[in-house]
């Protein structure tokens, strides 16, 4: 069992506001960067994002990304396939509509 983050004045991934009310100020919490309070969760900010090598970068463990024709074609070439990339691509490219991102 992994140590509890409840209580140390942050807004950490998968608790609620009302498990750090003094750092969330009622609906709104600080949690860890890139991540923003919503529904009472800290969940990755992607506001700023605007294609799939932007989310990958954002993710903090890729060094970039591409929209490829699909998920075998991405883990061939060495790429690791993130799902909710995909968004950004099949805006621009409906035969390239998944995310491939690069590992650091």
């Amino acid at each position: 069992m992994g140590v509890s983050t409840i209580g140390n004045g942050v807004c950490d991934p998968g608790e609620t506001c009302a498990d750090e009310p003094v750092a969330c100020n009622g609906q709104r919490a600080q949690c860890q960067a890139n991540y923003i309070c919503q529904g009472g969760n800290c969940v990755l900010d992607t506001s700023g994002v605007s294609s799939c090598p932007g989310y990958c970068v954002l993710l903090g463990i890729y060094s970039n990304g591409a929209c490829t024709s699909s998920a075998g074609t991405c883990q061939a070439g060495g790429g690791i396939y993130e799902p909710v990339g995909n968004q950004w691509c099949s805006l621009k490219d409906p035969q390239a509509d998944t995310c491939c991102c690069v590992p650091l």
